[in-house]
């Protein structure tokens, strides 16, 4: 099984430095208990590939359901 990769902008820098962290994307494909890698980008430099758990996702309102815009909750997985 191919694990899925995800490449989240961040430009603050804030996300890529916690154990947690909150997306708003299209998450179709991925379910709640997946493991995937997710590198974080912004403009100057892009992050080393990292191993991250969907925690949970839920679209916050019928507009994001409409979109297919779900937030998600991802966890670093320890080595």
């Amino acid at each position: 099984m191919k694990i899925k990769k995800l490449t989240v902008g961040d430009n603050s820098g804030c996300n890529r430095k916690g154990e947690r962290f909150k997306v708003m994307r299209c998450l179709d494909g991925i379910e709640v208990g997946e493991t995937v890698l997710i590198r974080f980008k912004d403009e100057f430099e892009t992050s080393s590939w990292r191993k991250y758990r969907l925690e949970e996702k839920h679209f916050p309102s019928k507009y994001d359901e409409d979109r297919r815009r779900h937030t998600g909750t991802f966890v670093k997985v320890k080595a």
